[in-house]
């Protein structure tokens, strides 16, 4: 057997997310309801995707890798143990069907369920779970304050030669 770099964010996307047709394009997409109990669609994208020439319309989900590592994990040296956080970084703005406290929660809860839900189940993932989550406030070009929720989640899987 040949050893793989372990990157499992394609089966964890495919996974959290409900594929979906928006801006002329097909994606993963977390769903939740807004203020008006509309539904808000919020595509699961790696950073080429979210970081274009232009920044992509929020609100959206920007899986990113914080760290990946591996290790021999035997004495015989045969079984190799991978691990791999991700972040998954939400932006958004608040607007008239969309406050803060509401609106992070819901996604958070969204994700967290279908993290925690499926551990054992994505495909390449021996194992995965959300290990933190953190608020970061910014200000985009135009002075508004664009929100920013992180969850970190640690994934990880066994490779035997």
């Amino acid at each position: 057997m040949t050893y793989t770099a372990y990157d499992p964010r394609e089966y964890i996307r495919q996974t959290v997310g409900t594929s979906k047709y928006l801006y002329d394009n097909d994606y993963y997409c977390v769903y939740v309801t807004d203020n008006n109990d509309d539904t808000v669609y919020i595509p699961l994208l790696f950073p080429y995707e979210a970081r274009t020439q232009e920044m992509f319309p929020m609100p959206f989900i920007e899986l990113t890798m914080v760290v990946a590592t591996g290790e021999t994990h035997n004495i015989g040296g045969d079984v190799r143990r991978d691990e791999f956080l991700i972040d998954f970084n939400l932006y958004f703005t608040e607007t008239d069907n969309i406050t803060p406290q509401t609106f992070e929660k819901s996604v958070l809860d969204y994700i967290y369920n279908k993290i925690v839900t499926n551990r054992y189940s994505i495909s390449t993932c021996t194992f995965i779970e959300p290990m933190s989550s953190r608020e970061i406030l910014e200000l985009d070009d135009n002075k508004e304050v664009v929100f920013h929720y992180v969850i970190t989640c640690r994934s990880m899987r066994y490779q035997k030669s």
